[in-house]
C-alpha cells in the first residue's frame, strides 16, 4: 500500500520499498527525489540464533512484503522516519536534502511510528504490542536510558497487536491503541504509570488523532465508529462512518476505519474505511452544550483510497490506486461546510503543481497496486463457536453407549433363555 506524508514544503510518498520526496519552491517549482530503501545484509542478525518465525520473515521476504509499513515526520519537519517490512527504521534528514541519517534494526515489524516534540527521540509501536524508543542522534543518552545493544529502549507493552501511537503536544502522555478494542493513556516517559483507559469501541482501534486545542482524543474503530474522548477517558461524542445496511452487508470485523486525518485550524476530520471508496468528512464543534462531531459531506473516489492527509494550507489530499488520477486535492469551504475539488487547470498554486507532479509519477505508485486490497491479516478476530459441534459429538457418544448397552443386554438375555430351555 502506498502512503502520503505531508512535509513542510510538499510530500513524502512511499510505494513498495521506495520513497519519493515531492518538494515545492518558488525558484525551482516542484522537485522530485527518489530513494530506495536498503535491505539488511544477509545473516546480519540471525547468526548463531535459533530461527523463529520473525527471523524467517526477515531473511526471505516476498516481493509484496518488501515495502514501507509506516512513516512519520518530526514536529520541526526536519526528520522523516520510515519503517519497512524487513524490520528496519530509517531516518532521513531534510537539512541534508533527505539523505539517510541512520538505519536501525527493529525487534519486530512496525505498525506505527512517531516523534517526541523535541525531535530527539522516535517511538515505534510493533505487531507484538510493544513500544520501543530510539534516539535520533546515535550515541545520545538521557540519564539511565536502559537501551539494549541495538539502541532500543522498551517503553510499554500491550497484550495485543498495537495499531497506532500518538504523543500529546507537551509529551506528557503517550496514547496507544490495539486490536482488542483498548485505548491506553500512559504518562510519558514513565509509561508504566497508566493514566486511564478509553473503553467503548467494539472492534479493533486502528487510528488516533490528538487535538491540542481542547486536549481531546479522536479514535476510529473496526466497527466503523469514530469517538471523541477526553484524556481522562470520558466519551464526549461519536459518529458512525457507515449506515446499518452497509455494516450488515459486511462480515463482522471486516469493515472499519482505516485512517483518520484532522486539520486543527478548520476543525475538519476526514476518515476512510477498509473496503470502501467513500471519504467521510466531519466537523468537530465545541459549544456551551458540549462537544459534537457532525458529518458535513461524504465524497466518493473511484477506488478504495490508499491514504489521506491535510497539508499546511488546509488542503485535503486523497491518494488512490488509479493511473492519471492517483492524487486528488480538496479545499474546505468554511461558509458552505463542504469540500471543493481542486484541479491542475486552476490557478498555478503550490497544491496544483504538487498535484500535477504526483499524478505524473504513476510508475512509482504502480508497484503498490494490489497490496492490502482487503483488511490486513490479523485485525479481524475470529470467534470460535464450537458448541454446536460439541453437542453433536456428545449426542453421538451418548447414542453409541446406549447401543452398546442394548447389544450386551440382548446377548445376556439370549444366553439365559438358552439355559432355561
Amino acid at each position: 500500500m502506498a502512503t502520503l506524508q505531508h512535509i513542510p514544503r510538499g510530500f513524502a510518498c512511499s510505494s513498495g520499498k521506495k520513497l519519493t520526496i515531492f518538494e515545492y519552491s518558488d525558484e525551482a517549482g516542484v522537485t522530485k527525489k527518489e530513494i530506495e530503501l536498503e535491505l539488511p545484509a544477509e545473516n546480519s542478525s540471525t547468526d548463531n540464533k535459533q530461527e523463529d518465525e520473525d527471523a524467517i520473515e526477515k531473511k526471505a521476504p516476498s516481493k509484496n512484503e518488501e515495502h514501507v509499513l509506516a512513516t512519520s515526520v518530526s514536529p520541526s519537519g526536519r526528520y522523516l522516519a520510515v519503517c519497512d517490512t524487513v524490520k528496519q527504521l530509517h531516518l532521513f534528514d531534510a537539512e541534508t536534502e533527505w539523505t539517510r541519517h541512520s538505519t536501525r534494526e527493529l525487534p519486530r515489524r512496525c505498525t506505527s511510528v512517531t516523534f517526541t516534540q523535541d525531535d530527539l527521540q522516535v517511538l515505534v509501536a510493533d505487531k507484538t504490542g510493544d513500544v520501543y524508543r530510539y534516539n535520533v542522534k546515535e550515541g545520545y543518552t538521557e540519564g539511565n536510558s536502559g537501551e539494549d545493544d541495538k539502541g532500543a529502549q522498551l517503553m510499554l507493552g500491550h497484550l495485543s497487536m498495537l495499531l497506532d501511537v500518538v504523543l500529546t503536544n507537551d509529551d506528557k502522555y503517550i496514547v496507544t491503541c490495539d486490536r482488542d478494542e483498548k485505548i491506553r493513556v500512559s504518562h510519558y516517559p514513565n509509561c508504566y504509570n497508566i493514566h486511564t483507559f478509553c473503553m467503548g469501541h467494539k472492534g479493533y482501534v486502528s487510528s488516533l488523532v490528538y487535538v491540542e486545542r481542547n486536549s481531546l482524543l479522536i479514535s476510529g474503530g473496526g466497527e466503523g465508529e469514530i469517538i471523541v474522548w477526553t484524556l481522562s477517558g470520558e466519551r464526549l461524542a461519536g459518529a458512525v462512518c457507515v449506515d446499518e445496511s452497509q455494516r450488515s452487508s459486511q462480515d463482522h470485523g471486516d469493515f472499519g476505519v482505516k485512517k483518520l486525518s484532522y486539520d486543527p485550524d478548520t476543525g475538519v476530520l476526514a476518515a476512510v474505511c477498509y473496503g470502501s471508496n467513500i471519504v467521510y468528512v466531519f466537523r468537530l464543534e465545541n459549544s456551551e452544550l458540549g462537544t459534537s462531531l457532525k458529518q458535513s459531506v461524504s465524497m466518493t473516489t473511484d477506488v478504495e483510497p490508499w491514504d489521506i492527509c491535510f497539508d499546511c494550507d488546509h488542503h485535503f489530499w486523497v491518494l488512490q490506486p488509479k493511473e492519471g488520477d492517483c492524487a486528488r486535492v480538496y479545499q474546505w469551504n468554511n461558509e458552505a461546510f463542504m469540500m471543493r475539488i481542486l484541479t491542475t487547470e486552476e490557478k498555478r498554486c503550490r497544491a496544483s503543481l504538487l498535484l500535477e507532479a504526483i499524478n505524473s509519477s504513476w510508475e512509482f505508485f504502480e508497484e503498490s497496486v494490489g497490496m492490502y486490497t482487503h483488511l490486513p491479516e490479523g485485525l479481524r478476530k475470529v470467534k470460535i463457536d464450537n458448541m454446536k459441534d460439541y453437542l453433536e459429538k456428545k449426542q453421538e457418544r451418548v447414542s453409541g453407549t446406549k447401543r452398546k448397552i442394548d447389544q450386551s443386554e440382548s446377548t445376556e438375555t439370549a444366553e439365559i433363555t438358552q439355559k432355561d430351555s
